[in-house]
């Protein structure tokens, strides 16, 4: 019984002092990540300055236009499609 119960708990052990190594290498990694995401932009060169403006800027014109597409989309509504939304709703 104490042969028994001696290869029962080391495994045990064991798989526990590998948990909290990955969990530690996994912490260490997200800091990493989160440090390259941050300082990426340092990095950046014209083209992608260029294509981070583009995208920002369409952004912000495509906010501009929010009001009137909202008012367009709520004047011509179709009972088809309302009916259709509210099915995926009662299905969701």
């Amino acid at each position: 019984m104490k042969f028994f119960i001696f290869f029962f708990f080391i495994p045990v052990f064991y798989t526990n002092a590998q948990i909290d190594s990955i969990f530690i290498s996994d912490f260490n990694d997200a800091l990493k990540v989160s440090a390259d995401f941050y300082t990426s932009p340092l990095q950046y060169d014209s083209k992608d300055w260029i294509t981070f403006s583009s995208v920002v800027g369409l952004t912000a014109l495509s906010t501009l236009a929010d009001k009137e597409v909202k008012n367009y989309s709520q004047n011509n509504q179709s009972k088809f499609v309302n009916n259709f939304l509210t099915l995926i709703n009662i299905i969701d």
